[in-house]
């Protein structure tokens, strides 16, 4: 599955996830209110679509791991907010994980592994 097939409301979460974490980058906790109220919306809004039926199996997956993908981005966050410099193995672990996530959510989740 090409990045064109992917449905817009994921590739906007993903886009949403990947803008805040940069502005909140070494600056914020993910325990913060202002990572908290757009993050706690989005999930709102993920677990309302799959509830509310008439999505793919594809579509749904995608929307579960646009969740587990914030979830390895907001870890990400509060690593890069308890120390700029230190956690450099877990950070580079979880920038990894996050990557395997969006391509497995770009790609086609059959198609993420490619080793």
């Amino acid at each position: 599955m090409g990045e064109s097939e992917i449905e817009p409301d994921v590739k906007g979460y993903l886009t949403l996830i990947d803008r805040n974490f940069l502005e909140a980058k070494n600056r914020i906790s993910r325990m913060d209110l202002k990572w908290g109220i757009w993050s706690g919306r989005m999930n709102r809004g993920i677990s309302a679509k799959i509830k509310a039926g008439g999505l793919s199996k594809e579509h749904i997956t995608r929307l579960q791991l646009v969740s587990s993908y914030w979830q390895t981005m907001s870890i990400l966050l509060e690593l890069h907010y308890k120390s700029r410099l230190g956690f450099i193995g877990r950070k580079k672990r979880l920038k990894e994980e996050a990557s395997e996530i969006k391509k497995a959510i770009m790609e086609g989740v059959l198609n993420a592994r490619t080793d």
